[in-house]
């Protein structure tokens, strides 16, 4: 059956975001398997998105990664992230006071992604870095993104992430308790021994923009669970009061 023009571009697009998120570069036969895409399909993909300079062989074995057209997307994303530049401030300003990892993190359909982060000074602290992502369906990043997105968005996004009604429901009511709770709270589900805390960010009522993150090793976290949780909340509250006011103005 022929592609239509949509479901090529969103093909294309879930290729180029397999080989974004993959560890290692991939071979047409590996994103074939993992997409379920016929490898006919794969290839002529690849194609367009090497011509396009988003993808480029690694290795000359018939591995893909990440082109330069990618880096210059990702300056430039750098260069004009606006949420970036007014959150920075305050969550320098939280990472100092809660002494943990504090991440800025958005959501594609797919992924919560880090897009800024200061990182904890003690020896013992939690690894993550701009550009990591992580599921969109577990963490406590992700639940508070699919928490408070508008509701068609999030129905979407457990379609495409969760196989079965039976656990889009049970993850429903949980989203339910937190838009409740006005935060989301996690404790190993991504990281074994390592516990967060998310808050969203609005510009204006019911706009989201992304959630602000402190993350710390599970002891720590839970030993301080109540101060953090407090801290995370008037940041994010701060914050949205500036996107409120960017809006405005």
């Amino acid at each position: 059956m022929a592609e239509t023009s949509l479901s090529g571009i969103d093909r294309t697009l879930q290729i180029l975001q397999q080989i974004a998120t993959s560890e290692t570069p991939l071979n047409a036969r590996e994103i074939s398997q993992a997409l379920a895409i016929p490898l006919s399909s794969v290839y002529r993909h690849l194609v367009s998105l090497q011509r396009w300079g988003l993808i480029g062989e690694a290795g000359g074995d018939g591995r893909h990664s990440a082109g330069p057209l990618s880096l210059q997307l990702a300056l430039r994303y750098q260069n004009d992230a606006g949420l970036s530049t007014l959150a920075r401030p305050l969550l320098m300003r939280l990472a100092k006071q809660s002494r943990e990892t504090v991440a800025l993190m958005v959501a594609t359909h797919f992924q919560a992604i880090c897009i800024d982060l200061i990182e904890s000074q003690q020896a013992l602290r939690c690894a993550f870095a701009p550009g990591k992502g992580q599921p969109l369906v577990r963490g406590a990043s992700a639940k508070a993104l699919l928490a408070f997105m508008p509701a068609s968005q999030r129905q979407d996004a457990l379609e495409r992430n969760l196989a079965t009604s039976a656990e889009r429901n049970r993850l429903e009511a949980e989203l339910s308790a937190i838009r409740t709770a006005g935060y989301a709270e996690s404790d190993g589900e991504i990281d074994a021994g390592v516990w967060g805390v998310s808050a969203p960010l609005f510009g204006r009522p019911s706009h989201l923009h992304g959630v602000v993150t402190v993350m710390a090793p599970s002891a720590r976290g839970r030993a301080r669970r109540d101060e953090i949780l407090a801290m995370t909340i008037e940041t994010a509250r701060r914050i949205s009061l500036h996107l409120a006011d960017d809006a405005a103005s």
